[in-house]
Formats: structure tokens, C-alpha cells, sequence
């Protein structure tokens, strides 16, 4: 996948997932009971760290073009998105793959072993 698709798949997706914070106005960024009755969204900022980072010229202009489209409020926030976003794919497919290492007959014959004691433990009604 080129880096163009994936940042405009990155931004399409975050807009679907409510991560839209341009739907906060600058006033009520600070109060999230006066967004959340004016069915704006609230995000709450953790503790940030300053990091340098070197990136292909190509990828800049491509979150320039977000940023210029409003998609994001800066380079820091559609880069922090965008990190964000992959550690949880990542996350998914750790889950996965863990998952596929599952004997599903030897799982299956432990669900009804345990069953079986369970309902044996249970009082007759």
C-alpha cells in the first residue's frame, strides 16, 4: 500500500471512529460537560514528550495535506494518530496469532471437561 492510500484510509478512519477533534470548538476544549451537552467530543490529552523524528519528504507533504484539509490540527497530532492507531492493529494481530496456536479439539475437550464437573457440582432442583 502506498503512503498516500494509507493516510487517506488513516483519515477516513479516524474520522469514522469520532477522533474528530475539529468538532470541539477552542472555547469548550477545556470543558467536557459544555461539549458533551453540545454533542461535541471531548479528548482528553496525557502527558506529552517532544521527540525528533526523520521522515521521507514525501510522507511530510502527504500530513501537510492533511493538516491543510483540516484533518488534523498539526503534525504532531496526524503522527500521533497515525502511531497511535497502528499499536492497536498491531496489538490485534499479537492477539491472533497467540489465538491460532489454540488446539481447537484440545480446548473444545477441556470446555466440556469442565462443563461436566460444573454440572455435576450443581444441586438437583
Amino acid at each position: 500500500m502506498n503512503t498516500r492510500r494509507f493516510f487517506r484510509m488513516f483519515a477516513r478512519d479516524h474520522r469514522r471512529n469520532g477522533n474528530d477533534v475539529h468538532r470541539l470548538s477552542r472555547k469548550s476544549r477545556g470543558t467536557s460537560t459544555a461539549a458533551s451537552q453540545a454533542g461535541m467530543m471531548y479528548c482528553h490529552t496525557m502527558p506529552k514528550t517532544k521527540v525528533a523524528l526523520t521522515l521521507d519528504a514525501d510522507l511530510i507533504n502527504q500530513v501537510d495535506e492533511l493538516v491543510a484539509k483540516q484533518q488534523f490540527r498539526n503534525r504532531s497530532q496526524a503522527v500521533e494518530a497515525a502511531l497511535s492507531d497502528k499499536l492497536r492493529r498491531l496489538a490485534r494481530t499479537r492477539l491472533a496469532r497467540e489465538a491460532a496456536k489454540l488446539n481447537p479439539v484440545e480446548e473444545k475437550r477441556l470446555a466440556e471437561e469442565a462443563l461436566a464437573d460444573a454440572l455435576d457440582a450443581w444441586p438437583e432442583y
